[in-house]
């Protein structure tokens, strides 16, 4: 399968427990078509500083990413 109109995107969750909350990012591997995002891959959960998850997604994009090695480099990045 190729992912040719793809890019990956930055994910926002948000965690409740009890009165507070937290935010942590995510990636995701979407394509827009009419309009409409469609989620094919994701990843959530990856850090609380949207920076950094912002710089992996540019990293992503700029290498043109093949989803199959999503889960390793969201890897080695928990890593780093």
């Amino acid at each position: 399968m190729t992912y040719t109109d793809s890019k990956y995107i930055v994910v926002q969750n948000t965690y409740l427990n009890g009165n507070a909350s937290s935010v942590r990012y995510g990636l995701a591997l979407v394509e827009e078509e009419d309009g409409e995002l469609t989620v094919l891959e994701s990843v959530s959960d990856l850090s609380p500083m949207l920076e950094r998850v912002r710089e992996l997604a540019d990293m992503c994009n700029t290498l043109q990413l093949d989803p199959i090695h999503l889960n390793e480099i969201t890897q080695d990045f928990l890593n780093v």
